[in-house]
């Protein structure tokens, strides 16, 4: 079950050893803020609607993809073979 609330959050965050403290300044901290308004502008300029989500170019993948799978696209778009 995903947490539904900050309290829940902070129970978990808690749980895994994490500074909760820290946790807490930094999730109502303008810089993050700002970090999170500018990532959801990108996301809005690149209609990404889904993650994950790959654009190389003008070539657009949603979803996951293994590791090969990545490989032959990025060889069939010219990249070279190391």
């Amino acid at each position: 079950k995903s947490p539904e609330n900050e309290d829940e959050i902070l129970k978990l965050a808690q749980s895994m050893k994490i500074d909760v403290k820290k946790l807490k300044e930094d999730a109502h901290s303008e810089a993050v803020a700002k970090i999170l308004e500018e990532e959801i502008e990108t996301t809005e300029r690149l209609q990404i609607s889904a993650t994950p989500t790959l654009i190389i170019g003008v070539k657009r993948h949603v979803g996951s993809m293994s590791y090969p799978e990545y490989k032959d696209m990025l060889l069939q778009m010219g990249a070279e073979e190391r």
